[in-house]
């Protein structure tokens, strides 16, 4: 049974920035905090930047050409170690830069917490906070959203599928109640179009759901149910996507903590 869906590569690239200017806010907001000489603000970002590694000596190139600019400036000597500090322009860029990404990358986090939590239940509930058409487009550049969509809708015909064995009264659902949920749930959903086309992979293509019309002849409503595939399936979509949020988190956080180094 083919359950493999790959996952988007996590980059800087994918949510608009990249890794030298990167390097520069975490210098900024490093410096913010008062003067340092290059070794301290090298060890403080431990060699990388959201999983990527660079030298030291690329790193001391980075602070010359910070300086050269006039992000950062020479202060004086410690221990003959030389100290900078940052400039009212470092200061401006900084602002700039948080106020751009930041939001944005935390609306990102929260979006994947809130998934991650709707599986495993651990730790405390993230707030469920709508998410703007900007983040939900990024965030289909950095989630696998065909996995996600799978898990959320096998896990609701799962439900249904379980309480009509046991005689309970279920409400029948469509498309349009699982997107719904979706929404309702995560406070995102995909858009319409790719929704509707991962629906109808989930039942040519994979035969994990199924569909059938109210009524054959008027065709107004068609309601969807897990097959015996699907049953089989829908705990490892649960793990995929368990995963691939645990990815997603970390990756995010690296990036926040250029900016907050809390996070």
């Amino acid at each position: 049974m083919d359950t493999d869906e790959k996952s988007p590569v996590l980059s800087l690239q994918k949510l608009g920035v990249n890794y030298g200017k990167l390097i520069l806010y975490a210098v900024l907001q490093e410096l913010s905090y008062g003067p340092s000489s290059a070794l301290p603000l090298y060890d403080s970002l431990k060699g990388e930047i959201a999983g990527k590694k660079f030298s030291r000596k690329h790193f001391y190139e980075r602070l010359a050409e910070m300086e050269q600019v006039g992000f950062i400036r020479f202060v004086g000597k410690d221990a003959q170690k030389k100290l900078y500090e940052i400039t009212e322009k470092g200061r401006a860029e900084y602002k700039v830069a948080y106020d751009k990404y930041y939001p944005s990358f935390s609306s990102l986090l929260n979006q994947a917490s809130v998934i991650r939590y709707d599986i495993n239940r651990r730790g405390n509930k993230p707030e469920i906070k709508p998410i703007s058409t900007a983040d939900r487009r990024f965030f289909g550049r950095i989630a696998n959203v065909f996995n996600i969509i799978a898990y959320f809708a096998l896990t609701r015909l799962r439900e249904e599928h379980h309480a009509r064995l046991r005689s309970e009264p279920v409400k029948r659902m469509i498309a349009k109640d699982i997107q719904n949920e979706i929404g309702e749930t995560y406070g995102w959903k995909p858009s319409h179009g790719h929704f509707y086309d991962v629906m109808h992979r989930l039942e040519v293509e994979n035969e994990w759901i199924h569909s059938k019309w109210d009524d054959d002849k008027k065709r107004s409503r068609r309601f969807f149910e897990i097959t015996d595939r699907g049953l089989q399936i829908v705990e490892l979509k649960a793990q995929d996507v368990e995963h691939e949020m645990g990815e997603v988190i970390l990756f995010l956080r690296s990036v926040l903590r250029a900016f907050d180094r809390n996070v």
